[in-house]
Parts: structure tokens; sequence; C-alpha cells
């Protein structure tokens, strides 16, 4: 029961939260199963865009900082590289097992898209934090 409402909270709720203007015109007032994944497709497009400025933004502070000058290690590259293909595997293993447990069918279908935005904008905000980590030490 409260595995279908991250589907339906990623549809009502997280729009705006995306959003960095307005939700996508498909998100107006989404009332089908049709409508929710419209919906939902077009959030998962923005939460990924925005997870993938991220990593672009911690991939160039680290590149532009000094290790020798600070406390916090910084990662090569080929790790954050890594740890990112790492994420993307269980991101999708974890959101379809997410789905499998609904049994199938239309709710499934909105639990794995709201699965994959949610976890999307949790990794844009740790990829964020780490850059500001990364950059903080110049």
């Amino acid at each position: 029961m409260c595995k279908n409402l991250i589907a339906l909270t990623f549809t009502l709720l997280a729009a705006p939260a995306l959003a960095e203007d307005a939700p996508p015109p498909e998100c107006q007032s989404p009332v089908t199963h049709s409508d929710m994944m419209e919906c939902n497709r077009a959030l998962l497009v923005r939460a990924e865009e925005r997870m993938k400025a991220a990593l672009q933004a911690l991939r160039q502070a680290a590149a532009e900082s000094d290790p020798a000058k600070g406390s916090v290690p910084v990662p090569s590259d080929e790790a954050i590289l890594a740890d990112q293909a790492a994420w993307d595997a269980q991101l999708e293993a974890d959101c379809q097992a997410s789905a499998a447990e609904l049994g199938g069918g239309q709710a499934s279908d909105i639990e794995y898209l709201g699965c994959l935005g949610l976890r999307m904008g949790e990794r844009e905000a740790l990829l964020l934090e780490s850059a500001e980590r990364v950059r903080g030490q110049r």
C-alpha cells in the first residue's frame, strides 16, 4: 500500500519540486493511467537531466580541485563514473523490484516510473552535495 503512494506522490507532488518553472503540460491534471504515465515520463526526463547536470558538476569540481589543499578525498573521474554506473544498475534493480511487488499492471507501471524519478532526485542532491564539498577545498 505504501509503495503505491510513491508513484502517486511523484506524479502529483514532485512535479513542482522538479520543475524549474512550472510542471510539464502533461502534469496539469493527470486523471487516467495514460495521463499519469505521460506526466511521470515528462518528470523523469527532467529528473534525469538534473541528475546528469549534478554529475557533471561533481566531475568538473573534482577536475578543478587540488587534492593537496583539502581534507576531503577528491575522487578521480573514473571513480565518479564507476560509482554512477553502479548506482544506475542498482536503481534499475530496485525500481523493477518495487514495481514487481505490485503484481504488474497499471499500478506497477506508475510505480516504476515514480521510483526512478524519486531516486534520481535523491541522487541529484547527493551529487550536488559532493560537488560542494569538493569545491569547498579549493
